[in-house]
């Protein structure tokens, strides 16, 4: 928060997701995309039902980036939590190309409209695992061979689910090594249906050869398709 108060502008809007909580903080005229008025406005358009709630993001065809560029936001926050609806956006989503993300650790994601000059820019798939296994602990490699150790900043998808009954959900480790700028370990949550996730990895240093994700549960879990992707852009912190 205090690094996006930084790079506002006057007049600047802030659309904030899974966030209400930070209305305080940010200049009038900003959106929570979870507020009452807000879900009536899109209801159909970028809101879409879909495991019993109300789903934003996850459907690459949802124009969720040009509903919030057309009524003038110049920048997403958009704050994770283990909730289902907060756990991916597409590379296909028209977020990455009609904004530019500035900021992605862990708790928050910051996106900014991209300017006129500025070239569309989607996530570059690098390498992917497409084989499902079904444990609780799994562990994927990469060589980090040139086309990867391009600068850049990483992104790791995958899908899941857990294999055991209830209403329980799992609880998901990951570990990344070498540690990225953004992520050295954390925990998301398992549901019983399929769900893709997403997490952003930073920035490797130049000497790194291999990248390993570890990957441990606390109940039986499936996982499928492994990717990573990269993100061209400098900007990122």
């Amino acid at each position: 928060v205090e690094d996006l108060r930084h790079r506002l502008r006057p007049g600047d809007r802030v659309y904030l997701v899974n966030g209400w909580q930070l209305n305080y903080f940010m200049p009038p005229g900003s959106a929570d995309a979870v507020g009452l008025v807000e879900r009536i406005r899109t209801w159909g358009r970028v809101w879409i039902p879909s495991h019993g709630g109300l789903n934003l993001l996850l459907r690459p065809e949802a124009p969720f980036g040009r509903e919030i560029a057309r009524r003038g936001f110049r920048w997403v926050f958009i704050r994770w939590t283990p909730r289902r609806r907060w756990l991916d956006i597409p590379p296909e989503s028209d977020l990455w190309r009609r904004y530019v993300p500035v900021w992605m650790r862990p708790e928050a994601w910051v996106f900014r409209l991209r300017s006129p000059d500025e070239p569309e820019e989607s996530p570059v798939r690098v390498d992917e695992r497409p084989d499902c296994v079904t444990e609780r602990r799994v562990r994927v490699r990469w060589n980090l061979n040139p086309e990867a150790a391009r600068p850049g900043f990483y992104l790791l998808r995958w899908e899941a689910r857990k294999e055991t009954t209830g209403k329980r959900d799992a609880g998901l480790n990951i570990e990344a090594f070498p540690p990225g700028s953004a992520w050295a370990s954390g925990r998301v949550v398992l549901r019983s249906e399929w769900l893709p996730y997403m997490i952003a990895l930073g920035r490797f240093p130049p000497a790194s050869r291999v990248l390993e994700i570890r990957v441990s549960a606390t109940r039986p879990a499936t996982f499928c398709r492994f990717q990573l992707f990269r993100i061209p852009g400098r900007r990122l912190l």
